[in-house]
Formats: C-alpha cells, sequence, structure tokens
C-alpha cells in the first residue's frame, strides 16, 4: 500500500486510492488545521498505475521544491517530497508507491493499520466482534451485530474499544454493473456433502471450474450442510426466494449445540476455507447470507450423500 509521512511525525498513513488533503471536515481526507491550507489543496489519486497529485489550492503545492501548475496532474514518485501553502511548510513525503489496498486505520494518536485479507475476523480470531470480507465486484462486506451492510470507502467502524477507518483499494472512476441487491457473483460451485449415518461426521468437496476439491471434514461443514437442508426443505414447501432457507442465529445455534458468538466463528471458519481452496482468478463465491438474527446458505447447488463409515476403514457412499 503506498504511505505518506508528514514531516515531524513518525506514523506512516496509507493513501487512499482517492485521496483529498485540505481542511474540509469529510470525505476521504486528510486534515489540516492551518489555515493557509485550502479546504481541498490537492489530490492524489491511483491512476494508469501511479499515484498522480492535482494542486486545487489558492496558496499552491511544491513537489521536491518546484511549484505544481494548478489543475495540472504529476505522477509522484518514492521518496518525492510534497509541500503545502508555502514552499517549505507542511511537508510530508511518499515513502511507499505500490497500488492502494483495502485497510482499516485506527484513529488514534497513534494509528495502526490493518491490511484486509479475503477474510478478516477481528480483532481476534477467537474472539471477534466483527467480520470483513470481500465479496463479488470488489465490494466490502462487514458483519457485526448481527447485521450485515456493503462498507462505504471512509466509512468509520467502532470495534475493539477504538474507532477504525475502512480505506477502499478501488479506484474513483469504479462501477459496478449490477444494483445493490445483486451483490454476489453466480459464482458456478457445486458442494457435495457426505454424511455418516449418525450425523456426526460430515465431509465436503466444492466441484468448482471442472475440478473437485476435497476439503475434508471439519465441524463447520455440518453447519453449512445444516443450512443447505433448511433451504432444500424451503424450496420443497414452495416458500418465496426471497425468504428461502433463512434460519435464525439462535434456532441455528441451538440446532448445532452452539453458543451464537461460537456459529459465528464456525460461518467465518467455512469462509475462510473455502476462499482459500478456490482460485483467486475465480469471483468471490457468497457461501452464506445475513441478515439481521439469521443466516443462510447461498444459492448454490447441492449434493447430499450417506457415507457408511467401515471398521476396516473403507467407506461407502450412497447418494
Amino acid at each position: 500500500m503506498a504511505l505518506i509521512r508528514f514531516e515531524g511525525h513518525n506514523d506512516l498513513l496509507p493513501l487512499q486510492a482517492h485521496q483529498i488533503i485540505g481542511r474540509n471536515a469529510y470525505g476521504n481526507t486528510h486534515l489540516l488545521s492551518d489555515r493557509r491550507i485550502s479546504t481541498i489543496h490537492c489530490q492524489i489519486r491511483w491512476h494508469n498505475n501511479g499515484w498522480w497529485l492535482k494542486d486545487l489550492s489558492k496558496n499552491g503545492t511544491w513537489v521536491n521544491n518546484t511549484r505544481c501548475q494548478p489543475q495540472v496532474e504529476i505522477l509522484l514518485q518514492k521518496g518525492d517530497c510534497v509541500a503545502l501553502a508555502i514552499e517549505n511548510h507542511l511537508r510530508f513525503t511518499l515513502e511507499d508507491c505500490s497500488p492502494p489496498v483495502a485497510t482499516l486505520v485506527r484513529l488514534t494518536e497513534q494509528p495502526l493499520v490493518i491490511q484486509l485479507q479475503e477474510m478478516n475476523a477481528l480483532p481476534d480470531p477467537s474472539q471477534p466482534e466483527v467480520f470483513i470480507y470481500k465479496a463479488a465486484q470488489g465490494l466490502w462486506v462487514c458483519e457485526q451485530s448481527q447485521t450485515t451492510h456493503t462498507l462505504s470507502d471512509g466509512e468509520r467502524l467502532f470495534f475493539d474499544e477504538e474507532f477504525w477507518l475502512f480505506i477502499d483499494s478501488r479506484t474513483v472512476d469504479y462501477t459496478i454493473d449490477a444494483a445493490p441487491s445483486q451483490l454476489h457473483s453466480a459464482t458456478p460451485a457445486v458442494l457435495h456433502f457426505s454424511v455418516s449415518q449418525d450425523q456426526e461426521h460430515t465431509f465436503l468437496k466444492v466441484e468448482s471450474a471442472g475440478q473437485y476439491i476435497d476439503l475434508g471434514e471439519r465441524t463447520h461443514h455440518f453447519l453449512l450442510l445444516t443450512l443447505a437442508r433448511k433451504r432444500q426443505e424451503d424450496i420443497n414447501n414452495h416458500i418465496a426466494t426471497e425468504e428461502c432457507g433463512w434460519l435464525d442465529m439462535d434456532e441455528l445455534s441451538r440446532m448445532l449445540g452452539l453458543e451464537v458468538a461460537h456459529t459465528n466463528i464456525q460461518i467465518f471458519r467455512a469462509r475462510k476455507q473455502i476462499c482459500e481452496a478456490l482460485s483467486p482468478a475465480l469471483p468471490p463465491l457468497q457461501l452464506i447470507e445475513r441478515r439481521r438474527g439469521a443466516a443462510r446458505i447461498g444459492n448454490l447447488p447441492v449434493h447430499i450423500s450417506c457415507r457408511v463409515m467401515h471398521s476396516s476403514g473403507a467407506d461407502t457412499i450412497f447418494t
């Protein structure tokens, strides 16, 4: 990720894909209080595989002691020094010029930057307060307190008794090609479950792009199987599509013999395992959908078979 450091400060600050620097109190902005700084002083944006700066101010912007022409973009390089309003005033250095990545920044006097992975359970996977994951079309989804929403660039989150700023990696000219309700892709994947007769062992294979990926036996596979059975039951009962398959989290947890908090961890582990198993070239798989207080499995083809486990170690599978 690209990082800047203001003179006199040790903290490195990440750049958003479209970064405004100035005194305005809204949007994706590094705020400055000096009255010589314009409300929107300059912008830095990721474009054509580089970071470009444009002066938008009254009092000027300098790069390496050369004043920028107003409204003209300049390609920045690592190590460039930018000064605002006066040639040697309010300077920052571009310490890293790599492409933007999605991050969380702790909003404290000593900022902490977390680079987001495809699946994130924060602040600790064993005791998560919030789940953040990447969905279709590059969108990021946040699940917290049994509610789900799409994150917006510059949005503030609160967890671990701190406020955090979400910084998106998408460029400002990014446009999605679907309505907000069409958040997730229809990635072609088939879930193949095989479950023992006593329901104690659940195995899963994922069929994707003509290949079978054996994910073995995991406790969270039974969670997926439970949700898949609920969806199939609702389909057989001709439940409306928008209501098909939903299970209240309290009911789901009771069926699994877990606390709700542990059920959420199981959901995270299921998503993470399948996300890591599938090819990164494929769009993210919408494995589990969430709404307030409920969950359901995504609209995926599912095959369920019975697995008879023999003492000899050989298994017989009946579809």
